[in-house]
């Protein structure tokens, strides 16, 4: 059995794949008994996709294609029991940072927010542009820079607001602000 992962986009027709070219083996056994892995090198807010397939003795491969993820596994941390910790990733994003940003083009990542809360987003002038629902639990949300007139955000400052936060146990916690920056 062997395990491969890459991260991105699943479709091979998008700008950021290549066919199969960007995945690469993450783990191989010839132990028949060993039936499930843990990738424990993946990082938290990146998308990965991975497929598994079998060799025989004569070396004939099953294929890449039956056995591949549909969707992105997504690791992420569950959600915190306060307001007061939430981080913006990157904070300033910088269009041209390449590596510096995460693998999805535009991705602005909130991690350490409480597991259900609602997400405002104002600009400079106190305009709201994107209203985000976060309710799975996680403690990890991203926004992909289009506002609710489904364009991207200009470069400047702007404000993030936790609203409606609750912890676990449906518990309300208090309204928090952060700022943050978008250089395009």
């Amino acid at each position: 059995m062997e395990s491969i992962s890459k991260t991105g986009d699943y479709y091979v027709n998008s700008p950021n794949d290549n066919g199969f070219q960007n995945y690469h083996q993450i783990f191989s056994t010839t132990d028949r008994n060993l039936t499930s892995f843990r990738d424990a090198t993946v990082i938290r807010g990146e998308n990965y996709h991975y497929y598994v397939t079998a060799v025989n003795k004569e070396g004939l491969e099953s294929s890449r294609f039956a056995n591949r993820t549909l969707y992105d596994a997504i690791p992420f941390e569950p959600g915190i029991n306060t307001s007061d910790n939430v981080r913006i990733v990157p904070n300033p994003y910088i269009i041209n940072a390449g590596a510096l940003n995460f693998s999805e083009p535009n991705q602005i990542k909130f991690f350490n927010l409480p597991p259900y809360c609602t997400l405002k987003i104002y600009n400079e002038v106190g305009d709201v542009i994107k209203i985000i629902d976060h309710l799975s639990g996680s403690g990890d949300e991203s926004w992909n820079q289009l506002t609710e007139s489904n364009e991207y955000a200009a470069s400047g400052v702007y404000i993030l607001s936790v609203q409606n936060a609750k912890d676990i146990n449906n518990t309300g916690l208090p309204a928090k602000n952060y700022k943050f920056v978008i250089i395009r």
